[in-house]
């Protein structure tokens, strides 16, 4: 087994972050994972409003993970639900069209909000 060199290790790490960055992209336009994931960041953050000492908060900041993580929690826990809220929204968009009630919007582009 030969060593890796530095190119070999660029040339994965540049693999790695391209595919990571396009499943971020995928998820971030999902906007249920979206939301389900802002809102754990929320309760993150109103529980170290409780922490009552500066050991405590520096510990829960140490363990605390990335906002892309959470996205890829979210997708997982909302996975078994997702087919089903697409196909209700679906439907919902349909008999809206057929009743002709209301017009439906079109999807505004909000990833530059999210983006660091």
């Amino acid at each position: 087994m030969t060593p890796a060199t530095r190119a070999d290790l660029n040339k994965q790490y540049r693999e790695f972050w391209q595919t990571r960055k396009l499943r971020i992209s995928e998820l971030m336009e999902n906007r249920d994972i979206v939301r389900v994931a802002f809102k754990r960041e929320q309760r993150k953050l109103a529980d170290m409003s409780l922490v009552a000492s500066e050991a405590e908060r520096i510990q829960i900041i140490r363990r605390q993970a990335d906002f892309e993580e959470e996205l890829e929690r979210a997708a997982e826990d909302l996975a078994p639900f997702l087919d089903s809220i697409k196909r209700q929204a679906s439907e919902r968009k349909k008999a809206a069209r057929q009743t002709g009630r209301w017009q439906i919007a079109p999807r505004t582009d909000r990833r530059d909000f999210f983006q660091r």
